[in-house]
């Protein structure tokens, strides 16, 4: 890696153009962006103004800003064309569908004046984990759940008290080995992280974007998983010259 450019999560255009002219300067031409969601679309816009969204460069997404390209704006889009992208892979599940129904209805009856209801990685990640506590303290059984009050200083008043649960290492031990097919896929945990069985590699063409392949810890980066296929999908990189 040549070097790291810092962009404020408050920068202004003309702070994210100063930060693009010196990255257009340096020898390496392979950018990778790991940002805050909202500074995203502003990133781009300005990079393709000043034409580093053209052929010669290569813009790779982290999860974050991947997942949520599929729900921005055309023109930022437009923008965007041949970035590619990494995000966990969330298999097509008849449950995880079937959710989705329910979460639209939902969504639409509480705010019928929001017109985009489409639930990200987050939000099933927030699902799963909320689910998972809920298998863990199951598993335990009836347990006392007392707490015991542990002062934080020596001039303490009720606000430095903290409440800490008695059975906490036992619920941390049941909730580390809790494991279920959930909405986002293996819920499962490794060295205490939670851990995707596959990432997809996608590639924004078009109005959206495309799979291109997978990456899965035992078999690296491959085209097949299960039954779906991208073998047969050429990545484009950068938009083609006129």
């Amino acid at each position: 890696m040549e070097g790291m450019s810092v962009i404020h999560p408050l920068a202004t255009d003309d702070q994210i153009l100063e930060e693009l002219y010196k990255l257009m300067t340096m020898s390496t031409r392979v950018f990778i962006v790991h940002m805050l969601i909202p500074l995203g679309p502003g990133l781009f816009t300005r990079a393709n103004e000043i034409g580093m969204m053209e052929e010669g460069y290569v813009w790779i997404l982290t999860d974050g800003l991947t997942d949520i390209s599929s729900t921005l704006d055309p023109s930022v889009i437009d923008s965007m064309q041949g970035v590619l992208g990494v995000k966990p892979h969330v298999p097509r599940l008849k449950e995880l569908e079937s959710f989705k129904i329910r979460w639209k209805r939902k969504i639409q009856q509480e705010y019928p004046t929001n017109e985009r209801f489409e639930l990200n990685i987050f939000g099933l990640w927030a699902y799963d984990a909320a689910y998972g506590l809920a298998m863990a303290v199951e598993k335990l059984g009836p347990t006392n759940f007392s707490f015991q009050k542990f002062i934080t200083s020596r001039n303490s008043t009720d606000r430095d008290t903290i409440r800490v649960s008695q059975i906490g290492p036992n619920l941390l031990q049941s909730l580390l080995s809790t494991r279920f097919k959930g909405l986002s896929g293996d819920f499962q945990f490794f060295n205490r992280q939670l851990r995707s069985s596959a990432f997809q590699v996608v590639n924004v063409i078009g109005k959206g974007e495309r799979g291109v392949g997978f990456w899965t810890p035992e078999s690296g980066t491959i085209r097949k998983l299960h039954s779906v296929d991208f073998a047969n999908y050429q990545v484009t990189s950068g938009k083609a010259a006129d």
